[in-house]
């Protein structure tokens, strides 16, 4: 085994029996010892393992897990080659596992927190999923909405505001702001033949808590 082999066994190795301890160190004490070229290698593995072994219950009560946690946002922001929602998604996946939170609980918090009823599920498990999958642009993201998060999460408003930053342009995955165009609408101010809308779908007011769901998650940070 050549030494960059070995290098990159000893410090896996080494992370892996923290991780079953509960001292997990910052991840760039392990990536010192591996070749930069196979650090994104390390990351996923790290990562990996650290979904399948959470934080222990009697660990939770020590500061153990919060040392993980922030440990498991480390790995997301160094595995982040970045994207239209900056390093936000990967943080929120990883720091969820490290705690155990579901993303059920997620939606229930930001459901709770908001005032939003059941008819604005839909709308807010289809956002909250585009956030953690990186496709929402970090820049429509409400502060107000990281804030949330970040109470949930037991994090700083201020970092998930600056890991939301977009830093690899918009993509072609980015979700574009919601905007009111017909089903019909040729996207050029005209509309196609044919399209003109139903007077049931005219009549049909926009539920106001999936309304407000969308304006939190694409509104801009004012929103």
């Amino acid at each position: 085994m050549s030494p960059a082999a070995a290098g990159f066994e000893q410090a896996f190795a080494q992370a892996l029996d923290d991780l079953r301890q509960d001292r997990l160190a910052d991840p760039e004490s392990y990536l010192s010892m591996v070749p930069r070229t196979r650090h994104d290698e390390f990351v996923d593995r790290l990562t990996a393992a650290m979904a399948d072994a959470p934080p222990t219950a009697a660990a939770a009560g020590d500061g153990v897990a919060e040392a993980q946690a922030r440990a498991a946002a480390a790995v997301a922001a160094a595995r982040a080659s970045g994207g239209p929602a900056g390093i936000l998604p990967g943080a929120l996946v990883a720091l969820r596992r490290a705690r155990g939170i579901e993303r059920d609980d997620v939606l229930d918090h930001l459901a709770a927190e908001f005032e939003l009823g059941e008819s604005a599920r839909p709308t807010l498990r289809r956002l909250y999923h585009g956030l953690e999958s990186g496709t929402l642009l970090g820049s429509n993201v409400s502060h107000r909405l990281l804030a949330s998060l970040a109470r949930r999460f037991g994090a700083r408003v201020e970092d998930f505001v600056a890991a939301i930053q977009p830093t690899g342009g918009a993509g072609r995955g980015a979700m574009a702001p919601m905007m009111a165009r017909g089903a019909g609408d040729d996207g050029g101010g005209g509309r196609s033949a044919g399209a003109a809308p139903s007077r049931t779908a005219r009549a049909t007011p926009p539920d106001p808590d999936a309304e407000l769901a969308r304006r939190l998650f694409t509104g801009g940070p004012d929103a």
